[in-house]
């Protein structure tokens, strides 16, 4: 649920301010009380959040457990999106009016960069950069403070024959009666919801796709490698042929001429391996990336020594000596 905080007390960039990539950034500042207000971008998300748009913190933590539970008096902890970084850091308070109530916020952490969410309300991914992250909490308190946040998060679903239309109205007939008219709750109606269902699938089963298409390019391009590094170094000993012949005619055992060979693919290996782990460091890749980095290295390196292997003990030194005999 995106949900404006009004920070005081502090400069924010207009580039938080709530409406300002529609161009209506003029309205998300205001004066209260002889003090300028920044009405911001938020959202109160709940604990699947982060896993479902696989979404991390940079820096800092990201939301524990108790985190989600509202104690009055107390601190809100809350997660920034990566632009925010320029204007506050880890362990920073910031003081807002937060539900119609003035609380204190505490940065516990940065996003990543490039990180989205799915928008129910513009049916579009957003970028998480220029948001305010706070816990969906919950709470057993009866302040108004706690009934306008239970407002932002209760929902439910209408089952009836009448028709959205006719619910609709019926819906803002209650809202009225009830003085809640102005408390910005309203009614999806159930064919958008289905758009939205279906391009999350769309999204969902074109993702798949592609990473099954880069999957069997890897695997390709792993093929063309292992071909590609044999072959050179299967020339390499062509090249070598008279000179391990000789070795071998002089008492060289095949394994220690193998030796030779095995050094030479060995630091092939190791400098190829070394400067992607390096660039992939670089990239701030993960270690389960570099991991698998290192195990492709150790099956090219197992299939090319094999074939070298094969190809050494086949070799054929006869021309060294004049003929077969």
């Amino acid at each position: 649920m995106e949900q404006p905080v009004e920070i005081y007390g502090t400069d924010i960039p207009d580039i938080f301010l709530d409406g300002y990539e529609e161009g209506q950034g003029d309205f998300g500042i205001f004066q209260m009380d002889g003090e300028d207000w920044y009405r911001t971008k938020s959202l109160q998300v709940s604990e699947s959040f982060f896993e479902f748009f696989q979404i991390q913190a940079a820096s800092g933590r990201g939301f524990e457990p108790q985190d989600y539970t509202y104690q009055e008096g107390k601190q809100i902890p809350v997660m920034l999106g990566d632009e925010y970084a320029g204007t506050f850091q880890l362990g920073d308070i910031i003081t807002c009016n937060y539900l119609s109530a003035d609380v204190s916020l505490e940065v516990v952490g940065f996003l990543e960069e490039d990180t989205f969410f799915y928008d129910e309300t513009d049916k579009e991914f957003k970028s998480c950069g220029r948001y305010i992250v706070l816990p969906a909490f919950s709470s057993n308190e009866t302040e108004y403070f706690d009934k306008i946040r239970l407002l932002t998060q209760v929902g439910g679903m209408i089952i009836s024959d009448l028709g959205y239309p006719e619910v609709k109205k019926i819906f803002d007939e209650i809202q009225q009666e009830a003085g809640v008219d102005e408390l910005n709750m309203y009614m999806e109606d159930p064919a958008a919801a289905s758009e939205t269902e279906d391009l999350l699938e769309t999204y969902s089963a074109m993702t798949e796709e592609v990473l099954k298409q880069f999957k069997i390019i890897l695997g390709i391009l792993f093929i063309f490698v292992a071909i590609s590094i044999t072959t050179i170094m299967c020339g390499f000993i062509r090249e070598k042929n008279y000179e391990y012949g000789i070795q071998l005619l002089c008492g060289a055992r095949p394994i220690q001429v193998f030796g030779d060979i095995f050094l030479l693919c060995f630091g092939t290996l190791l400098a190829g391996s070394i400067t992607t782990i390096y660039i992939l460091t670089g990239c701030e890749c993960s270690l389960k990336s570099i991991s698998i980095v290192l195990m492709v290295a150790l099956i090219l390196g197992g299939i090319i020594i094999t074939n070298l292997f094969f190809f050494l003990y086949k070799m054929d030194i006869s021309e060294i000596i004049g003929g077969r005999e």
